[in-house]
């Protein structure tokens, strides 16, 4: 099995406690360091920040879980959660097409940034009942 989320400082390949998967999903979504996540790190030329889409905060040590974002079209398109305007309302119309990986992370609550974005409740629901299928 593989492991549903990282930790991101010196992350642990674990798999989320029993019943951790969310009956809800928080939904914003919200620029992170990148060099806080694994998610992308391995890009030919590196961004300073990433969008995530927070899943669920309160986790020990002031952790949130969080699906790290790409703008670029995946190949495996059942790892990736679309963020299509009917799912989001972004502060900016302009932001391009993306998709949340399925993955989690878990990230500083310090570490997160301005919102730029939040799931619809329908696109929330949808998103928990995704998140459950594949933790």
């Amino acid at each position: 099995m593989f492991p549903a989320y990282w930790q991101s400082s010196e992350p642990a390949s674990t798999s989320p406690p029993r019943g951790a998967a969310p009956v809800k999903a928080e939904g914003m979504i919200r620029l992170v360091p990148q060099d806080r996540l694994r998610f992308g790190r391995d890009r030919r030329e590196p961004v300073a920040r990433r969008p995530v889409v927070t899943v669920r905060r309160g986790m020990p040590g002031g952790r949130v879980l969080a699906l790290p974002c790409t703008t670029q079209p995946p190949r495996r398109a059942a790892e990736f959660f679309a963020l299509t305007p009917e799912r989001v309302l972004w502060r900016r119309p302009d932001n391009p097409a993306s998709w949340a990986w399925h993955r989690a992370e878990q990230v500083s609550e310090e570490d997160l940034g301005w919102r730029i974005g939040t799931l619809t409740q329908a696109a929330r629901l949808e998103l928990a009942r995704w998140l459950r299928e594949r933790w």
